[in-house]
């Protein structure tokens, strides 16, 4: 998603600078991933940028702080991954895994509640059925 359509679509850019300011993450395993991205005019036939340069572009919503003075020269990465400590430096994907794990068990409860739920009302609506159909009217 990040590749080809960050930058093209508005609900895909906003959905992906707002994660990575909430999650406090780049990148779905790291700011590299941003190289070959549409942010990065990639030429999508050769799977190279467009511009014969060693530079790339990070998004703003990679900033630790996006306001700052530094925000602005450390989202333009130069070649050999060389972040400054003004970028987040962890993937998306892991913090994500991460939010996963911790609330594992509340999802699984929930999970099972709403079947619990869904199964009283098939077999309620089952009873209702059989008491209905057995009246003539």
């Amino acid at each position: 998603m990040v590749k080809n359509e960050y930058s093209v679509q508005d609900a895909v850019t906003m959905g992906v600078d707002t994660m990575q300011q909430k999650l406090g993450c780049c990148g779905a395993t790291g700011i590299s991933d941003w190289e070959n991205s549409s942010l990065n005019n990639k030429n999508k036939e050769s799977g190279i940028l467009s511009v014969l340069s060693i530079s790339y572009k990070v998004p703003t919503s990679c900033c630790v702080s996006p306001d700052s003075i530094g925000c602005e020269t450390a989202t333009n990465i130069a070649a050999a991954n060389t972040f400054t400590s003004s970028l987040y430096s962890e993937g998306c994907l892991g913090k994500i895994t991460e939010k996963i794990e911790k609330h594992l068990f509340t999802i699984i409860v929930a999970g099972i509640t709403i079947a619990v739920i869904q199964i009283f009302g098939f077999v309620f609506s089952l009873v209702l059925c059989c008491a209905v159909s057995g009246r003539d009217y």
